[in-house]
């Protein structure tokens, strides 16, 4: 910035024309007249060089304005604090108190003469070339010392050189301090404002911070210049303060994607010290930032990675870097590549056949490019999808069931989903399983002599874990085996050595059906090679009275079971568990062998548990086992009272939905029966219900069938529940056609019944209430064959009002059975209601 120059005189200019050039402020023309200074900015001082004759010459000036050079802010005033007591202070204010007689000093050393040094200033004593230069510049200082501290005072406050436009300013200024009207101060700070107001300073602040000021910034920028700083002073003490340096620190994570770490931090000060200097904008460090290696390193190797799952390429990465550089954050960045193309079609065509082995649905992909986009990584998405319910079902009810022929243990489920969040892919996952220990052994111990009567050879069984591993099923291999020429000729010869005659095409051709869906040569044989009708569920009251008991708890839209079999004596019941809902504490495995109980049937208990109290707001459940002394068999015997929809049953474990639709006979038979039935208020229904779920490419929902054997009231009463979403419809099979036993005879106490239930014809009655309510249903409603058992659930339910009297009985079951006739074909029938759907007679 220039300071007030004077006019310097020489052999052809007088004194009086100097100084009336002085008085006419020529001091500030844009043009040196004739024979004056000319002025070379050397650092903070000028050196001027004048015309002249070489005798009269001076051959070096130094000016140093001690009333315009600005003193180094105090370190202590913050950008915060714009009213600090420490508000740094000019050599021109100092200039004011000590008083007009040490306005300047002037130097002047003679080229060539050895200049000696003053003692008070440490400059070079004043030397002149002769006394005619003397006399003619000595009024100069006096005359130009105000003008010049105006002058200077515009360089300062404004940052720009001083043009002759701004004499009549200086001059209104000048006569105005000289009148005592106002202070230097005074004129500094009115300056500073109406240049804060006029948008002056905003430049030098978005060269600072990167953004327009607002108000209060311009506001600030005013205070600061109008009470010393130089426009220089604020550009640093900006990029220095809290605020500047804050806002650098947000530039890492907004260019790097990572936080901002203390190892930055001489990055931060080199940056605010070159931005302070004006060596560096704030956009121009951007730019660099975006470019170092560093930033290279992070979107090559850490963006992309997490994004797409793959390093990011040459041209994509500088491509990055220049959005980066012009304004684009690390936020929108990520945002873009997740909505990208590529990242829609690695998640649909990579991610859910690597996680879920099957394509992404739109909505799953679009959740997934979300949560990419908000920052999840793609080990992130894949470990949640990894552990999502669908995950879950698909390992233990779809890939286990393909490749060993069973559902998955919850441990084996557990570590295959771990497996696939670490990314490890489905395949690789189904080569793992198809080449264990167990798929070698049910293969060779299990497959071969099920359908050709004889262990695997190791050729035969390597040759089927290998078609397992390519993604054949362990059903589609059995039917392979069942239909082969070694198993039509060990089919022939074993049926026909049972029957003691040669089996027919079409028996041949029944029984390698039933290998192929999974029936052995050893049923075959055990039943003498008649008609097959398979087992759904195994029988309790036969295998073992251990089951697992429920925690009350839902998991993966199933009911919670604890991971442990009760401890009776006996075997266990894999298909089945003990299952409670609504009571104050779950029933526990453990629980069963502390106490007895005594039934007049059965005599003494294997197994007791109870929970609750029959006056308390949830009731009371009990749950026994008894052994039947006539042949072995077990029976579980439940109660409750009181409560709210309270419930203890015996329940299949698992699902079988799309095993066994309803084109072929399923019949439920078992031996019930009540005793100790007592009470008067509340209510007590008992029987056997079915879950079963109608599924078609365009409609499907489930459906609770119940055929009520026992009702508080005597006689079941019809009941029905179908919403118009039709999911969760529940339908009480009742009327002449369907047996009960009526508690409230007391001739029916402890007497067990015989029961066998046509749950098809149950169903129809179903669809037929459905199609009442329901006018525009699909015709396919009526097809059996999209409709499919679920579960079975025998047990009890209860609602009471906290009362001694509310009614409660025992409910004793033994040897319940699902049966599945492949062989015997139904169809929907309107005349469903005359047939009997429920059968019982005395055990």
């Amino acid at each position: 910035m220039s300071d007030f120059f004077s006019v310097l005189p020489s052999a052809n200019r007088s004194v009086e024309e100097v100084l009336a050039i002085g008085e006419k402020g020529g001091g500030f023309a844009t043009e040196p007249v004739s024979g004056s200074a000319i002025v070379q900015e050397t650092g903070a001082s000028h050196e001027i060089v004048a015309p002249g004759s070489a005798a009269d010459q001076l051959v070096a000036l130094q000016i140093r304005d001690l009333a315009n050079e600005a003193v180094t802010p105090s370190p202590g005033v913050s950008r915060h604090d714009p009213l600090a007591s420490s508000t740094p202070e000019t050599i021109g204010q100092s200039f004011d108190r000590a008083g007009n007689a040490a306005a300047s000093v002037l130097a002047v050393e003679a080229k060539g003469i050895g200049a000696t040094q003053d003692a008070g200033t440490g400059l070079p004593q004043l030397q002149f070339l002769s006394d005619e230069t003397v006399l003619r510049t000595a009024p100069a200082p006096f005359i130009l010392d105000l003008r010049g501290r105006l002058g200077e005072m515009i360089s300062s406050v404004q940052g720009r050189a001083v043009s002759i436009s701004d004499d009549a300013w200086i001059g209104t200024q000048q006569g105005s301090i000289e009148r005592g009207e106002k202070t230097e101060l005074q004129v500094r700070q009115e300056l500073a404002r109406w240049s804060a107001q006029r948008g002056i300073y905003d430049q030098t602040f978005r060269d600072v911070y990167g953004f327009d000021p607002v108000g209060g910034d311009r506001d600030y920028a005013a205070v600061r210049i109008g009470d010393g700083w130089s426009i220089r002073d604020y550009r640093w003490n900006e990029a220095h303060s809290e605020r500047g340096l804050s806002n650098l620190q947000t530039l890492v994570p907004r260019i790097m994607g990572r936080s901002f770490q203390s190892g930055d931090n001489p990055w931060r000060d080199r940056t605010a010290d070159a931005i302070g200097s004006a060596n560096l904008t704030f956009s121009r460090a951007r730019h660099d930032l975006a470019f170092y290696p560093q930033t290279y390193d992070r979107v090559k190797n850490a963006l992309y990675p997490s994004v797409l799952n793959r390093i990011g390429d040459e041209g994509g990465v500088k491509t990055a870097q220049n959005d980066l550089a012009n304004g684009i954050d690390w936020e929108t960045l990520r945002r873009r590549l997740a909505s990208s193309t590529e990242a829609y079609n690695r998640i649909k065509n990579d991610l859910y056949p690597s996680v879920l082995n099957r394509a992404g649905d739109e909505g799953g992909v679009k959740s997934a490019q979300g949560d990419l986009a908000r920052g999840e990584s793609w080990e992130g998405v894949r470990r949640r999808m990894a552990f999502s319910t669908e995950a879950y079902n698909r390992i233990r009810n779809e890939l286990y069931p393909a490749i060993l022929d069973r559902t998955g243990d919850e441990g084996g489920v557990k570590t295959a989903q771990n497996d696939l969040a670490r990314g490890v892919d489905w395949g690789k996952l189904r080569r793992r399983i198809a080449f264990s220990d167990e798929a070698y052994n049910r293969i060779r111990n299990g497959l071969y002599p099920a359908t050709l009567d004889r262990l695997g050879d190791e050729g035969g069984v390597r040759n089927a874990q290998n078609a397992l591993a390519n993604g054949k099923s362990f059903s589609e291999i059995r039917r392979d085996k069942a239909f082969s020429e070694e198993a039509r000729n060990t089919i022939l010869r074993l049926g026909g050595a049972a029957l003691g005659r040669p089996l027919s095409q079409a028996e041949l051709l029944t029984y390698q059906n039933e290998l192929a869906d999974g029936r052995t040569l050893e049923d075959l044989h055990k039943c003498g090679f008649r008609p097959i009708v398979s087992i759904v569920f195994s029988n309790p009251s036969v295998d073992g009275p251990n089951l697992k008991m429920n925690t009350q708890g839902i998991l993966n839209g199933q009911p919670e079971f604890y991971d442990r079999y009760t401890t009776l004596d006996g075997g266990v019941s894999s298909d089945w568990g003990v299952v409670q809902w609504s009571g104050q504490t779950p029933l526990t495995p453990d629980a069963g062998k502390a106490s007895q109980v005594w039934d007049k049937n059965y005599g003494t208990s294997i197994g007791h548990w109870s929970q609750g109290s029959a006056t308390s707001e949830l009731g009371r459940t009990e749950f026994n086992v008894f052994r039947d002394p006539a042949d072995g068999h077990y029976v579980y015997q439940m109660a409750a009272q009181g409560g709210e929809l309270l419930d203890v049953q015996i329940a299949t474990l698992g699902t079988q939905d799309l095993n066994l639709s309803f084109d072929h006979q399923v019949t439920a038979s078992l031996v019930q029966g009540v005793s100790g039935y007592r009470g008067n208020t509340g209510t007590y229904q008992a029987g056997v219900n079915f879950t079963i779920n109608y599924k078609t490419k365009n409609l499907s929902f489930g459906l609770f069938l119940q055929f009520e054997s026992i009702d508080y009231t005597g006689d079941p009463d019809g009941y029905f529940y179908l919403p118009q979403t039709l999911g969760g419809s529940i339908f009480n099979v009742f009327g002449p056609t369907a047996d009960y036993i009526n508690p409230l005879r007391s001739e029916n106490d402890g007497v067990m019944y015989k029961t066998t239930i046509d749950v098809n014809t149950g169903l129809m009655r179903a669809i037929n209430a459905l199609r009442g309510m329901y006018r525009d249903l699909p015709a396919e409603i009526t097809d059996l064959r999209n409709w499919y058992l679920d579960g079975c659930y025998i047990g009890v339910e209860t609602i009471g009002s906290g009362q001694i009297s509310d009614v409660t009985g025992y409910y004793n079951v033994k040897d319940p059975v699902v049966s599945y006739d492949r062989h015997t074909n139904v169809s929907f029938s309107e005349s469903c209601y005359e047939k009997k759907v429920v059968t019982m007679t005395k055990a």
